[in-house]
């Protein structure tokens, strides 16, 4: 993959804390923004 956003970044993207991934993934679904799951099924963009 390319340069994936961190955990941090992918936080102040969809307003949830950054330990919160299934409230990420909810907004990223929200927004219809892409993102595919990592192995430790936290969202990833790039």
């Amino acid at each position: 993959m390319g340069n994936l956003l961190t955990k941090h970044e992918i936080s102040r993207l969809t307003g949830a804390g950054a330990d919160n991934a299934e409230e990420q993934k909810r907004v990223l679904d929200a927004n219809r923004i892409p993102y595919v799951l990592k192995k430790d099924r936290s969202p990833a963009l790039t």
